[in-house]
């Protein structure tokens, strides 16, 4: 469940991979692995810095899902997200001053995706928006500008695995 990038012989079998950029909140993240899990995602990637740790919190907030689930950890977020590029997965970040709205993308197009998550309160490093080849972000309205964590996390996995037509 719990694995080391850099002791793990990672093969890229997965065509969509979920990275969590800067979550703390245990609550949060057990939520969002159990909605990862629920839609078939097999493997999260971590920060080993600025990211809580899995613990009791994150495992209860799963339902134990999270046990089911490749979690890798990373020590560096920005060189891995440089070799996913190497090895042709498209790069799509959430943030909310984009006007690329999740629904505006045929994610067909696209062999081999990353998403990538921040927290609710920062979003995604300013270091990794810069290595998205597309910066999306969920339409809202009543001047609401974010959401739950794991509710995004449902809205964009829903979108994006429907719109490549495979099923949940």
């Amino acid at each position: 469940m719990y694995k080391d990038f850099e002791k793990f012989n990672f093969l890229l079998k997965d065509n969509i991979i979920l990275i969590f950029d800067r979550i703390c909140d245990p609550r949060n993240l057990g939520s969002c692995l159990r909605t990862a899990f629920s839609f078939g995602i097999n493997k999260i990637i971590l920060s080993k810095y600025y990211t809580c740790p899995i613990n009791n919190s994150v495992l209860r907030s799963s339902s134990g899902y999270s046990k089911n689930i490749n979690i890798i950890i990373i020590k560096n977020l920005n060189k891995f997200i440089k070799y996913l590029k190497y090895n042709y997965y498209y790069i799509i970040g959430t943030y909310l001053n984009t006007n690329n709205y999740i629904y505006n993308f045929n994610y067909n197009n696209y062999k081999n995706i990353v998403i990538i998550i921040g927290s609710e309160s920062t979003g995604i490093s300013k270091k990794i928006i810069k290595k998205c080849d597309l910066l999306i972000k969920i339409p809202m309205k009543n001047n609401v500008d974010s959401i739950n964590l794991s509710v995004a996390t449902g809205i964009i996995l829903y979108e994006i695995i429907i719109k490549q037509n495979k099923k949940i």
